[in-house]
C-alpha cells in the first residue's frame, strides 16, 4: 500500500502540467515538480517484484521530467524571448520585403502575360475554395460533374493540390470517387513542397476491407524485374528503411515481391546484380590517359558495357525469348548529368559504342 501511495503522489505531480493553458504556467508547473522519496519497508512486508517494477517505471518517469526541467527552465524561456525580441525587427522587415517582392513579381508577370505552375495552382484555388477552405459554388458543380477523380504519384502531392482535388470530389457528400495511386518510397519532391505525410496518413487510416468507404489496396507484386534484382534491392532496404527514415516500414506489403513469370529460365549467375570495383592496377590510368576519378569511373563503365554486348543476353519484349544485348538495351542512370555524362559518352565513343 505505501508504494501504491507513492505512485499516486507521483501521478498527482503532473496534474498541474496537464491543466496549464499557456507556456509560462506550464513552465512554472514543471519547475515545481519535486518527487518524494519512496517509503522504506522491512523485507518480507511487500512484494519484491511489484517494488522492482514500480522503481523501474518511476526511474524512467523521473528522467523524462528531469530532462524537461533542464531544457525548459523559466530562465531558458526568458533567454528565448530575449532572442525573439532582438530578431523581431529584422523578421518583420524580411516579411515586409517578401510581400513587396511577391506583389512586384505578380505585376511583372501580368505585364508580360506569364504564369508559372505555382500561379496556376493558387489561381485555381481562389476559384474553387473560399478563405475558410470550403468549396465555392463552382466546386460544388464540379462535384456533380466528375464521376471519378484519379491521381497518380500521390506521394508527391502538396497541400494546395490536396485541397484543390478534395474540393471537387464528392467525398463530403458520400460519393467516394477519390482514387489515388502512389508509393511513399518513391517520394522525391520534398524540395517542391511535396507532403508525403498526406499519403502516409491515408495509407495508415484506410481499411483493406473492400466494403468500407475508404479502402486501401496494396499492390505488392513487381512485374518489371527478375527475382535477382528484387532480392538485391530488398536486401539493401530491409536494412536501411524504416518508418522514421522513408515514411514506411520495409515489411511484407512494402517489399518488392516477385510477380513476373515471363522471363526464360537461364543461368541466374549472369543476371545477378553486381558492384563494379576498379583499381589502378586493374585499369592502369596511363592506358586511358585518364586525368580524373570521373574519367576513371567512366572507363570502368564503358568496359563493362563492351563485355555485356559481347557476351550478354536479354529477354526480347516482342518475342519473349532471349537474344544478344544491343547498345539500345542499356541505360546508365546518373544522379546528375552535369557530373559524368560527358565523360561516359566520350569513353563509349572511344570504344565505338553509340550513346545519346
Amino acid at each position: 500500500a505505501p508504494y501504491i501511495q507513492t505512485a499516486e503522489e507521483d501521478k498527482a505531480l503532473v496534474v498541474p502540467l496537464k491543466q496549464a493553458n499557456d507556456l509560462p504556467s506550464f513552465l512554472q508547473a514543471l519547475s515545481d515538480v519535486k518527487f518524494p522519496r519512496m517509503v522504506t519497508l522491512k523485507k518480507g512486508t511487500f512484494d519484491e517484484d511489484v517494488k522492482k517494477e514500480l522503481m523501474d517505471v518511476r526511474r524512467d518517469y523521473k528522467k523524462i521530467i528531469s530532462d524537461m526541467q533542464e531544457k525548459l527552465s523559466p530562465n531558458a524561456l526568458s533567454e528565448l524571448l530575449s532572442v525573439f525580441q532582438e530578431i523581431r525587427p529584422r523578421a518583420q522587415k524580411l516579411v515586409s520585403l517578401t510581400k513587396e517582392f511577391s506583389l512586384a513579381l505578380q505585376e511583372n508577370k501580368k505585364e508580360k502575360n506569364i504564369l508559372d505552375f505555382s500561379d496556376i495552382e493558387h489561381y485555381a484555388l481562389e476559384v474553387l475554395v473560399d478563405e475558410e477552405g470550403q468549396p465555392k459554388p463552382i466546386a460544388l458543380e464540379f462535384q456533380e460533374q466528375f464521376q471519378e477523380i484519379m491521381i497518380d504519384e500521390y506521394q508527391d502531392s502538396n497541400e494546395v493540390q490536396e485541397l484543390l482535388l478534395s474540393s471537387i470530389s464528392g467525398e463530403k457528400r458520400g460519393h467516394f470517387n477519390y482514387f489515388m495511386v502512389g508509393d511513399v518510397k518513391q517520394s522525391i519532391y520534398r524540395f517542391r513542397q511535396a507532403r508525403p505525410e498526406i499519403f502516409v496518413g491515408k495509407y495508415k487510416s484506410y481499411d483493406r476491407d473492400l466494403s468500407k468507404d475508404h479502402v486501401r489496396i496494396d499492390l505488392t507484386r513487381n512485374f518489371r524485374s527478375r527475382k535477382n534484382v528484387l532480392d538485391f534491392t530488398n536486401d539493401i532496404f530491409d536494412r536501411i528503411m524504416a518508418e522514421d527514415m522513408g515514411g514506411v516500414n520495409y515489411d511484407g506489403p512494402a517489399r518488392l515481391n516477385l510477380g513476373a513469370n515471363n522471363y526464360p529460365e537461364v543461368n541466374d549467375s549472369f543476371f545477378k546484380p553486381e558492384v563494379l570495383m576498379g583499381s589502378k592496377e586493374q585499369y592502369p590510368i596511363r592506358e586511358y590517359d585518364i586525368t580524373s576519378s570521373q574519367e576513371f569511373e567512366a572507363n570502368i563503365i564503358a568496359d563493362r558495357i563492351v563485355s555485356l554486348i559481347r557476351e550478354g543476353h536479354v529477354t526480347d519484349k516482342e518475342s519473349g525469348k532471349l537474344r544478344s544485348i544491343r547498345p539500345g538495351d542499356i541505360v546508365i542512370l546518373l544522379r546528375s548529368i552535369d557530373t559524368l555524362a560527358d565523360k561516359i559518352t566520350e569513353a563509349l565513343s572511344q570504344k565505338n559504342i553509340p550513346s545519346h
